[in-house]
């Protein structure tokens, strides 16, 4: 999996940028996250299964995320590529990136033996979860324009409906499904994925409008523009960096995870007022 999205990732980012019409450029584009929406999952994959549960592990996970959260370093580079060669070198930097990551994960992973055949996956659920959800996308995208009460809004939401109560159904059914439900008995596990998907959204979705605002508003060029988003890039190497050492430090596992924060809460006042640090322990 991990090889086939870098693959496609690789050759569709040239295809993005050899683009001669903007039908080319968004189904490029489009080939292109779906090659990133298959190379995350799995290199995460990869990532938890290789180091052991405990400190290797939440080192190794705090370096995913600063290598993730670097990403927003992006905007700079770009900024460059664009008032330097050009817009179509934003695409091209990819596939030399791609090259050696491929064989690296040749290199590395090429050895293991313990696949499973293609007939165990689950490929109706994971068709009836992508086209749920494009087609969930497409209906919000386009709403605004197409009016939220229209045939065309109403009917893609509807499908979107279906074909995703489809995919749960068939994930019930399915001997290897694609998204075990019964994950979700695991408690505190929908509240662990619920937040970090709120975070997530509103972070990526600064980035655009800020972009937006930065450029048509302020008149920043693009080199300035990314040089603005340097503090949060910065940011999140930071905390990435050391948040492993204090998960280690102050999770406990037997607490549960809502009252975590109050347990941080409380620290942050001991230490604010000393002479109630008795009261934090």
């Amino acid at each position: 999996m991990l090889l086939a999205g870098t693959t496609l990732f690789a050759v569709s980012s040239f295809a993005a940028g050899l683009a001669q019409s903007p039908d080319a450029l968004i189904g490029a584009r489009f080939a292109q996250g779906l090659g990133a929406a298959l190379m995350l999952p799995a290199a995460l994959s990869i990532l938890t299964t290789t180091f052991e549960d405990g400190t290797d592990r939440r080192k190794a996970l705090g370096a995913w995320g600063a290598v993730v959260g670097l990403a927003s370093v992006g905007p700079l580079l770009g900024g460059l590529l664009v008032q330097g060669p050009g817009w179509r070198w934003v695409f091209f930097v990819f596939p030399p990136i791609c090259v050696p990551v491929l064989g690296a994960t040749i290199w590395l992973i090429g050895g293991e033996r313990h696949r499973a055949g293609f007939a165990q996956f689950d490929l109706p659920g994971a068709a009836l979860a992508t086209a749920g959800v494009l087609l969930l996308i497409v209906g919000l995208v386009q709403a605004p324009e197409a009016g939220w009460g229209s045939t065309r809004t109403v009917g893609e939401l509807a499908a979107a409906f279906v074909l995703l109560t489809a995919f749960a159904l068939n994930e019930q059914r399915s001997k290897n499904p694609l998204l075990p439900l019964s994950i979700f008995r695991v408690k505190g596990l929908a509240a662990a994925d619920i937040t970090p998907l709120i975070g997530f959204a509103g972070f990526i979705a600064a980035f655009f409008f800020l972009t937006l605002y930065m450029q048509n508003v302020l008149g920043y060029s693009p080199v300035k523009s990314g040089l603005a988003f340097l503090p949060a890039a910065i940011g999140v190497g930071v905390v990435a960096c050391i948040s492993p050492r204090l998960i280690g430090r102050h999770w406990n596992p037997a607490t549960p995870p809502c009252r975590q924060p109050d347990r941080g809460r409380r620290h942050l006042l001991a230490l604010a007022h000393p002479r109630e640090r008795l009261l934090s322990h």
